[in-house]
């Protein structure tokens, strides 16, 4: 797929002012152990570490966003279970690929929807030389509002924030 190597980190800040320019209050979590996602035995680990999430509040309550980055496109299946798992706290999810590898993805993908079948995980391409975001696909909202996982994960993110409440 692509032939350098990038490393993922560097792709954390440009997705952080793409959550932002879209009117959330984002946070780099990737890397740190501050914001994690608790799963217990069900995985084969203790937790999981989104990249970047974004919050905001909207009309009917807390919004998050969840972004992960894969750069290696040998993890890139690991990424996409990951998102898998992120969505049932966020409404959307995205998994964020080098431009080169999010250009393979194509229209008839199994990312789009289409007559009601697809997989609701958005994709953003990520230029490693420019770093610009640009959203390949959209992701689909999902409505988890009734989960204490989700609870959890939102009081977490506010506290980073330093959103009171």
């Amino acid at each position: 797929m692509t032939k350098k190597k990038f490393d993922e980190r560097s792709f954390y800040e440009p997705i952080k002012v793409w959550l932002e320019s879209k009117g959330y209050k984002a946070v780099i979590t990737g890397g740190k152990k501050q914001i994690v996602l608790p799963t217990g035995a069900l995985l084969g680990v203790a937790f999981l570490e989104p990249d970047v999430i974004g919050y905001r509040r909207g009309n009917y309550g807390d919004c998050l966003t969840i972004v992960e980055a894969k750069t290696d496109p040998m993890f890139f299946f690991d990424g996409l279970g990951r998102c898998f798992v992120y969505k049932t706290v966020a409404n959307y999810v995205y998994l964020a690929v080098p431009r080169e590898v999010a250009g393979k993805i194509g229209t008839d993908s199994l990312f789009e929807e289409r007559y009601g079948v697809g997989l609701g995980v958005g994709v953003l391409s990520v230029d490693p030389e420019t770093k610009k975001v640009e959203e390949r696909v959209e992701a689909k909202e999902v409505n988890s509002w009734h989960n204490d996982l989700r609870k959890t994960l939102i009081g977490m993110v506010k506290s980073t924030l330093g959103i009171r409440e």
